[in-house]
């Protein structure tokens, strides 16, 4: 799956302020988690910040593994936040690849007790993931809006 770099100009991320006094920029300590894909916009990949050619909600986007992080431990930016921060009660839309990108980017615990219980889970989705991925979109490229359709309805 080809990505382009992500252009921080045409994003709106107002995290870094511009000192008259010193002439320069100054960007805050704060800690990013991902890259959140803003509503209606092109999909920003959650770990690396590459910019994809499609917007959201469009069939391409079925490509890719789709998170909503609703914990609201993070701002609409991905960035981690403070206690004095007021709470972000909007989801944030992440996007990876594939589910084992999406695995060890969030660093889902390995401990054997948790591991093995969900284990079984993770793998029966997985494995649907990327046969419902193959139907939509098979190697001679193209969608098949037909399979899509198929997936929706079972």
């Amino acid at each position: 799956m080809p990505s382009t770099p992500f252009d921080y100009d045409e994003a709106s991320y107002d995290q870094d302020t511009f000192s008259e006094s010193n002439n320069h920029f100054y960007f805050p300590k704060r800690k990013r988690l991902y890259y959140p894909t803003k509503l209606r916009c092109r999909v920003v990949n959650a770990k690396t910040g590459h910019v994809y050619p499609f917007c959201q909600g469009s069939f391409e986007e079925l490509q890719l593994y789709k998170v909503i992080d609703s914990t609201a431990k993070c701002d609409a930016n991905g960035f981690l936040l403070s206690r004095s921060d007021p709470v972000n009660k909007d989801p944030n839309f992440l996007y990876y690849d594939n589910p084992v990108q999406f695995i060890r980017h969030q660093r889902i615990e390995s401990s054997q007790e948790k591991w093995q219980a969900q284990k079984a889970k993770w793998q029966a989705q997985k494995a649907k993931w990327y046969a419902n991925n193959r139907r939509m979109f098979p190697p001679n490229g193209g969608f098949i809006k037909s399979e899509w359709e198929l997936i929706k309805a079972e």
